[in-house]
Protein backbone atom coordinates (compact mmCIF):
# COMPACT_ATOMS: atom_id res chain seq x y z
CA UNK A 1 0.00 0.00 0.00
CA UNK A 2 1.36 3.53 -1.06
CA UNK A 3 0.26 5.95 0.50
CA UNK A 4 1.88 10.14 0.33
CA UNK A 5 0.52 12.76 2.47
CA UNK A 6 -0.47 15.76 0.15
CA UNK A 7 1.31 19.02 0.67
CA UNK A 8 -0.33 22.72 -0.26
CA UNK A 9 2.12 22.64 -3.53
CA UNK A 10 0.07 19.44 -4.64
CA UNK A 11 -2.95 21.61 -4.34
CA UNK A 12 -3.69 21.92 -8.31
CA UNK A 13 -3.51 17.89 -8.63
CA UNK A 14 -6.06 17.80 -6.20
CA UNK A 15 -8.59 20.08 -7.73
CA UNK A 16 -8.24 18.93 -11.28
CA UNK A 17 -9.03 15.31 -9.46
CA UNK A 18 -12.28 16.42 -7.74
CA UNK A 19 -13.64 19.24 -10.51
CA UNK A 20 -15.96 17.12 -12.54
CA UNK A 21 -17.93 16.34 -9.03
CA UNK A 22 -17.77 19.68 -7.50
CA UNK A 23 -20.74 19.62 -5.16
CA UNK A 24 -19.57 15.82 -3.52
CA UNK A 25 -16.34 17.50 -2.99
CA UNK A 26 -17.06 20.68 -1.20
CA UNK A 27 -15.51 19.42 2.14
CA UNK A 28 -12.70 18.67 0.45
CA UNK A 29 -12.20 21.65 -1.40
CA UNK A 30 -13.48 24.26 1.49
CA UNK A 31 -11.18 22.66 4.13
CA UNK A 32 -7.80 22.91 1.89
CA UNK A 33 -9.16 26.63 1.18
CA UNK A 34 -9.82 27.09 4.59
CA UNK A 35 -6.97 25.78 6.39
CA UNK A 36 -4.26 24.42 3.77
CA UNK A 37 -2.33 20.93 4.10
CA UNK A 38 0.02 21.99 6.12
CA UNK A 39 -1.24 23.08 9.41
CA UNK A 40 -2.56 20.69 12.31
CA UNK A 41 -6.32 20.62 11.78
CA UNK A 42 -6.25 19.22 7.79
CA UNK A 43 -4.45 16.42 6.03
CA UNK A 44 -5.04 15.36 2.62
CA UNK A 45 -3.22 11.73 1.87
CA UNK A 46 -3.39 9.75 -1.70
CA UNK A 47 -3.21 6.09 -2.11
CA UNK A 48 -0.94 5.23 -4.83
CA UNK A 49 0.11 6.66 -8.06
CA UNK A 50 -1.95 7.54 -10.21
CA UNK A 51 -4.54 8.46 -7.16
CA UNK A 52 -6.92 5.59 -6.78
CA UNK A 53 -8.45 7.62 -3.97
CA UNK A 54 -7.97 10.26 -1.58
CA UNK A 55 -8.68 10.63 2.42
CA UNK A 56 -9.29 14.13 3.86
CA UNK A 57 -8.63 14.81 8.05
CA UNK A 58 -10.43 17.20 9.33
CA UNK A 59 -9.95 16.93 13.23
CA UNK A 60 -10.76 13.24 13.72
CA UNK A 61 -13.39 13.12 10.78
CA UNK A 62 -12.61 11.90 7.30
CA UNK A 63 -14.16 12.29 4.12
CA UNK A 64 -12.95 9.70 0.96
CA UNK A 65 -12.94 10.68 -2.39
CA UNK A 66 -12.52 8.28 -5.45
CA UNK A 67 -13.15 9.08 -9.34
CA UNK A 68 -13.12 5.06 -9.05
CA UNK A 69 -16.08 3.27 -8.26
CA UNK A 70 -14.03 -0.10 -7.48
CA UNK A 71 -10.69 1.83 -5.79
CA UNK A 72 -9.04 -0.18 -2.92
CA UNK A 73 -11.30 0.47 -0.03
CA UNK A 74 -9.12 -2.55 1.68
CA UNK A 75 -5.83 -0.11 1.44
CA UNK A 76 -8.16 2.98 3.32
CA UNK A 77 -9.81 0.76 6.35
CA UNK A 78 -5.86 -0.08 6.72
CA UNK A 79 -4.55 2.78 7.02
CA UNK A 80 -7.44 4.29 9.36
CA UNK A 81 -6.81 1.23 11.48
CA UNK A 82 -5.05 2.57 14.25
CA UNK A 83 -6.37 6.42 13.98
CA UNK A 84 -8.79 7.93 15.91
CA UNK A 85 -11.96 8.46 13.94
CA UNK A 86 -15.16 10.10 14.84
CA UNK A 87 -16.67 9.74 11.07
CA UNK A 88 -16.11 8.49 7.43
CA UNK A 89 -18.26 9.98 4.96
CA UNK A 90 -18.37 10.51 1.35
CA UNK A 91 -20.38 9.65 -1.96
CA UNK A 92 -22.11 6.86 -1.06
CA UNK A 93 -21.46 4.52 -3.56
CA UNK A 94 -17.83 5.12 -2.47
CA UNK A 95 -18.77 4.09 1.41
CA UNK A 96 -20.73 1.03 0.18
CA UNK A 97 -17.11 -0.18 -0.93
CA UNK A 98 -15.15 0.41 2.58
CA UNK A 99 -18.39 -0.22 4.93
CA UNK A 100 -17.86 -4.12 4.77
CA UNK A 101 -14.89 -3.22 6.65
CA UNK A 102 -16.59 -1.61 9.75
CA UNK A 103 -19.55 -4.16 9.80
CA UNK A 104 -20.75 -2.93 13.26
CA UNK A 105 -22.00 0.33 11.26
CA UNK A 106 -24.20 0.88 9.10
CA UNK A 107 -23.97 3.85 6.17
CA UNK A 108 -26.50 6.78 6.74
CA UNK A 109 -27.27 7.78 4.10
CA UNK A 110 -28.67 11.16 2.66
CA UNK A 111 -29.87 13.40 -0.31
CA UNK A 112 -27.16 15.71 -1.40
CA UNK A 113 -29.23 18.91 -2.86
CA UNK A 114 -28.00 22.44 -4.85
CA UNK A 115 -29.41 25.70 -5.09
CA UNK A 116 -27.93 28.20 -7.53
CA UNK A 117 -28.06 31.80 -6.82
CA UNK A 118 -30.69 33.40 -8.74
CA UNK A 119 -33.11 30.75 -8.47
CA UNK A 120 -36.95 31.87 -7.13
CA UNK A 121 -37.08 30.97 -3.79
CA UNK A 122 -39.56 31.49 -1.05
CA UNK A 123 -38.59 33.92 1.19
CA UNK A 124 -39.47 33.67 4.93
CA UNK A 125 -40.45 36.17 7.13
CA UNK A 126 -40.59 35.49 10.93
CA UNK A 127 -41.10 37.09 14.48
CA UNK A 128 -38.60 35.82 16.31
CA UNK A 129 -35.09 36.76 17.21
CA UNK A 130 -32.52 35.47 14.49
CA UNK A 131 -28.60 36.47 14.51
CA UNK A 132 -25.51 35.63 13.44
CA UNK A 133 -23.31 33.01 15.70
CA UNK A 134 -19.91 32.97 16.42
CA UNK A 135 -17.22 31.51 18.52
CA UNK A 136 -18.70 32.16 21.49
CA UNK A 137 -21.99 30.62 21.07
CA UNK A 138 -19.94 27.05 20.47
CA UNK A 139 -21.39 25.65 24.02
CA UNK A 140 -25.08 26.77 23.00
CA UNK A 141 -24.99 24.85 19.94
CA UNK A 142 -23.32 21.63 20.84
CA UNK A 143 -26.29 21.50 23.82
CA UNK A 144 -28.49 22.29 20.96
CA UNK A 145 -26.65 19.02 18.88
CA UNK A 146 -26.70 17.11 22.07
CA UNK A 147 -30.72 16.70 21.94
CA UNK A 148 -31.00 15.87 18.13
CA UNK A 149 -30.87 12.22 17.94
CA UNK A 150 -28.79 12.29 15.04
CA UNK A 151 -26.34 14.45 15.86
CA UNK A 152 -26.09 13.70 19.54
CA UNK A 153 -23.46 10.80 19.45
CA UNK A 154 -20.35 12.72 19.17
CA UNK A 155 -21.59 15.89 21.24
CA UNK A 156 -22.03 13.77 24.55
CA UNK A 157 -19.00 10.97 24.11
CA UNK A 158 -16.53 13.99 23.00
CA UNK A 159 -18.32 17.15 24.34
CA UNK A 160 -14.81 18.78 24.48
CA UNK A 161 -13.52 18.21 21.41
CA UNK A 162 -16.56 19.08 19.83
CA UNK A 163 -17.03 22.47 21.18
CA UNK A 164 -13.82 22.78 20.34
CA UNK A 165 -14.57 22.21 17.02
CA UNK A 166 -17.05 24.36 16.50
CA UNK A 167 -15.54 27.17 18.39
CA UNK A 168 -12.70 26.80 15.26
CA UNK A 169 -15.29 26.36 12.37
CA UNK A 170 -17.75 29.32 13.68
CA UNK A 171 -14.34 31.75 14.38
CA UNK A 172 -13.03 31.36 11.00
CA UNK A 173 -14.87 29.05 8.64
CA UNK A 174 -18.40 29.33 8.63
CA UNK A 175 -21.35 31.42 8.59
CA UNK A 176 -23.69 30.04 11.06
CA UNK A 177 -27.53 31.52 12.18
CA UNK A 178 -29.57 30.75 14.83
CA UNK A 179 -32.68 31.06 16.19
CA UNK A 180 -33.34 32.30 20.17
CA UNK A 181 -36.47 31.36 22.35
CA UNK A 182 -35.22 34.09 25.22
CA UNK A 183 -31.45 32.83 26.03
CA UNK A 184 -32.48 29.55 24.33
CA UNK A 185 -30.88 28.72 21.47
CA UNK A 186 -33.97 26.54 19.67
CA UNK A 187 -33.14 25.94 16.18
CA UNK A 188 -29.66 26.49 13.77
CA UNK A 189 -27.31 26.08 10.91
CA UNK A 190 -24.24 26.85 9.60
CA UNK A 191 -22.40 27.04 5.99
CA UNK A 192 -19.27 25.36 6.33
CA UNK A 193 -16.15 23.89 3.38
CA UNK A 194 -16.73 27.88 1.81
CA UNK A 195 -15.04 28.16 -1.49
CA UNK A 196 -14.21 30.90 -3.69
CA UNK A 197 -18.01 29.74 -5.93
CA UNK A 198 -19.71 27.41 -3.25
CA UNK A 199 -20.47 25.99 0.62
CA UNK A 200 -22.45 23.78 2.30
CA UNK A 201 -25.15 24.10 4.69
CA UNK A 202 -24.79 21.44 7.50
CA UNK A 203 -26.18 20.97 10.88
CA UNK A 204 -29.89 22.63 10.25
CA UNK A 205 -31.76 21.56 13.72
CA UNK A 206 -34.36 22.54 15.81
CA UNK A 207 -35.08 21.67 19.72
CA UNK A 208 -38.43 18.72 20.83
CA UNK A 209 -40.96 20.79 21.62
CA UNK A 210 -40.20 23.90 18.91
CA UNK A 211 -40.74 21.85 15.79
CA UNK A 212 -43.25 23.01 13.23
CA UNK A 213 -42.95 26.49 13.58
CA UNK A 214 -40.92 27.04 10.56
CA UNK A 215 -37.72 27.90 12.54
CA UNK A 216 -34.84 25.70 10.56
CA UNK A 217 -36.65 27.06 7.30
CA UNK A 218 -36.23 30.77 8.43
CA UNK A 219 -32.09 29.65 9.18
CA UNK A 220 -31.54 28.17 6.28
CA UNK A 221 -33.44 30.80 4.26
CA UNK A 222 -30.86 33.32 5.98
CA UNK A 223 -28.16 31.24 4.83
CA UNK A 224 -29.10 31.18 1.72
CA UNK A 225 -29.56 35.16 1.51
CA UNK A 226 -26.20 35.87 3.35
CA UNK A 227 -24.64 33.85 1.20
CA UNK A 228 -25.60 34.60 -2.47
CA UNK A 229 -25.46 38.15 -0.78
CA UNK A 230 -22.21 37.79 0.01
CA UNK A 231 -21.13 36.52 -3.87
CA UNK A 232 -21.22 32.89 -3.88
CA UNK A 233 -23.16 31.21 -6.82
CA UNK A 234 -23.98 28.03 -4.90
CA UNK A 235 -25.12 26.54 -2.02
CA UNK A 236 -25.47 22.52 -0.82
CA UNK A 237 -27.12 20.56 1.62
CA UNK A 238 -27.94 17.23 2.98
CA UNK A 239 -31.48 15.80 4.08
CA UNK A 240 -33.00 12.08 4.68
CA UNK A 241 -36.45 13.55 5.87
CA UNK A 242 -39.10 13.93 3.24
CA UNK A 243 -41.14 16.73 4.92
CA UNK A 244 -37.48 18.71 4.84
CA UNK A 245 -37.03 18.13 1.29
CA UNK A 246 -40.41 19.44 0.49
CA UNK A 247 -39.02 22.41 2.51
CA UNK A 248 -35.83 22.75 0.63
CA UNK A 249 -37.57 22.41 -2.51
CA UNK A 250 -39.49 25.49 -1.61
CA UNK A 251 -36.52 27.16 -1.17
CA UNK A 252 -35.19 26.42 -4.40
CA UNK A 253 -32.73 23.01 -3.52
CA UNK A 254 -32.66 20.41 -6.01
CA UNK A 255 -31.66 16.48 -5.60
CA UNK A 256 -28.31 15.81 -7.25
CA UNK A 257 -27.16 12.67 -5.38
CA UNK A 258 -26.32 10.73 -2.44
CA UNK A 259 -23.89 11.24 0.37
CA UNK A 260 -23.17 8.51 3.26
CA UNK A 261 -21.64 9.11 6.46
CA UNK A 262 -20.42 6.09 8.87
CA UNK A 263 -20.81 7.04 12.41
CA UNK A 264 -18.70 5.61 15.36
Amino acid sequence: MEVRKILNCDIPLVLEYIKKEREMNLFLEGDIEQYGLEGPIVELFAFSEPWDCILLRYFQNYVIYSSNEDYKAADVAAFLKDKKVQVISGKESLLKMISPYYPSLKIQGTYLCRCESGTKRETVYGNREIRKLDSNDAESLAALYKTIKEFSKPYIEHEAEKIQELKESLGLASLAFGLFEGPLLVSAGYATAKTKSGAMIVGVATREGYRQKGYATQVVDALCSESFDSGLSFLCLFYDNPKAGEIYRKIGFKEIGRWGMLKF
